[in-house]
């Protein structure tokens, strides 16, 4: 038995699995979004305690999306694996509980540390000892395959064949009030503005298109069906993903690949703050965590949302944008997120999805109509070169960075030779010209040389060595993903092979930069 709280769900289930347990309940805990957060439903927006909290348990550091499809698109006639050697799919049943439910079971221990005429759920620090309950489960599933319903849109722009991509899910597990209602009715209002404009005569110079996922919350099952389905035309025409999910009062949040960090500060300079004082950008730069003095970072992207198999299998360059919350928040993944939630609690008056929608209407008109694209890949490599740096603090396995850190620091050198170039060209007026098209898809394609596609996808299907998944810290971005786990396996023949990894993408990527000019 288990709480919900800083590690992803699956990971409980798998370490329960590996260490011999029958089953495991995992319950929701008023230490993490209950009465100990402040009021709870329909007083207040934290959770009660007859609520409990749904989600996917699959084992997906292995890949997302179909758990019988690694690689490909999920179609009826597609060659799957068999579901009892699919190694993204628990071994042992799971199920969740509320915390009101689970002190039934909890009141029955008597071991060290839980006390006679336990009543609440307290956190699960408490010790289980020799007074075990008896519990019995029965687990009823339908594990039959079933069609699911992406629905994609497209704003035709004077060059069809290249596309931005802004993109949510339409599934919920009930209600979905919130998730995935708010970030749906942001991107539903994005489309119409952009739409209203449209009938008034302006065509973007590249298409938009409006992805609305299916099946995210059992995996993120539609939007890496259809990434793995359509990767050769989606790496060829999509000059970036832009993703949003759920959203509530809070701090603005921006994560993605570092090449677009001062594109989406400029956004969000131009955006009117939610508050109604200053700028989105403001919001953002109070909220950050690091001196004063030093501009906002783009968070590292993880897991649990739909930019997944765009950055890190398909290796677009990515942004994922909304208002966030510490935390969870009361509703989540239960049968209590509805409008009511949204009206009341987390988004009143709908302020939060009209400053989204402008964010998100300014971001791809602008990379829609760039004469050249905005990336930034001297930022790009500062990054790449801080992880290095931090890498040697990450073990006590002996690390030989040189090699990378010397081709992070051309790279730097590089792109920051060709963005001024770029920069003096479009200030001037000589570009855009002939030349142009083809230095954008040089551009795009630099994410792309980050990509390791030396392995299937069903050994490696997390292709990108700069950004991965922490599963143990639920959906953060882990940086330098492969020599991480390396590191935590203290495996030195693996350290070397994901050095090489990462020695190889940056060697790909300076490559397409000198051809690029720089």
């Amino acid at each position: 038995m288990a709480r919900y709280a800083r590690s992803h769900r699956a990971v409980k289930i798998h370490t329960a699995q590996e260490h011999g347990a029958a089953a495991i309940i995992i319950y929701s805990d008023p230490a993490d979004d209950g009465y100990a957060k402040g009021l709870t439903w329909p007083e207040g927006p934290w959770r009660a305690d007859f609520q409990s909290q749904d989600g996917n348990g699959k084992y997906s550091w292995f890949w997302h999306g179909d758990p019988l499809s690694p690689g490909v698109g999920a179609r009826a006639d597609s060659k799957v694996l068999d579901p009892a050697n699919a190694p993204t799919l628990p071994k042992i049943p799971a199920i969740v509980l509320s915390s009101k439910e689970a002190a039934k079971i909890l009141g029955q221990l008597r071991g060290p540390g839980v006390p006679a005429g336990f009543q609440g759920a307290l956190p699960f620090a408490y010790r289980l000892g020799a007074g075990p309950a008896v519990v019995h489960m029965n687990v009823q599933m339908d594990a039959s395959r079933r069609p699911i319903r992406d629905i994609v849109a497209k704003l035709r722009g004077r060059n069809p064949d290249r596309w931005v991509v802004l993109g949510t899910h339409h599934d919920a597990w009930t209600f979905g009030g919130m998730d995935p209602g708010s970030g749906t009715s942001a991107v539903y209002e994005t489309a119409r503005a952009l739409a209203a404009l449209a009938k008034q005569g302006w065509t973007p110079e590249r298409s938009i298109v409006f992805a609305f996922w299916d099946a995210e919350e059992p995996g993120l099952i539609g939007s890496t069906e259809y990434a793995e389905a359509f990767e050769h035309e989606l790496r060829q025409k999509a000059v970036a993903y832009i993703n949003t999910d759920l959203f509530m009062q809070g701090h603005f949040f921006g994560g993605g690949t570092p090449s677009l960090r001062d594109f989406l500060v400029q956004v969000t300079k131009d955006v009117p703050a939610l508050s109604g004082k200053g700028t989105v950008y403001d919001e953002w730069r109070a909220e950050h965590k690091g001196p004063k003095n030093l501009e906002v970072e783009l968070a590292a992207l993880g897991s649990g949302a739909d930019f997944v198999a765009f950055q890190d299998y398909l290796g677009l360059p990515t942004l994922s944008v909304q208002y966030d919350f510490d935390g969870s928040y009361g509703a989540y993944h239960s049968n209590y997120d509805s409008r009511y939630y949204v009206e009341h609690f987390s988004d009143p008056g709908f302020h939060v999805a009209r400053t989204l929608a402008q964010v998100f209407g300014v971001t791809v008109m602008r990379l829609a109509d760039a004469a050249v694209l905005p990336y930034r890949y001297s930022h790009y490599a500062h990054k790449i070169s801080e992880f290095l740096d931090d890498a040697g603090t990450w073990g006590v396995v002996t690390l030989n960075l040189d090699s990378a850190k010397m081709l992070a620091t051309e790279i730097t050198t590089r792109s920051t030779a060709l963005e001024r170039r770029i920069d003096e060209n479009v200030e001037s007026g000589r570009w855009p010209d002939a030349s142009t098209p083809s230095l954008n898809d040089r551009l795009t394609h630099l994410e792309q040389d980050l990509l390791d596609e030396s392995g299937s996808p069903a050994e490696h299907w997390y292709r990108h060595v700069i950004y991965g998944w922490n599963i143990y810290s639920l959906y953060d971005g882990q940086p330098l993903p492969g020599l991480a786990e390396a590191i935590r396996l203290k495996d030195p023949a693996r350290v070397a092979q994901e050095i090489a990894r990462i020695e190889n993408a940056l060697r790909r990527m300076l490559a397409e930069l000198r051809q690029a000019g720089g």
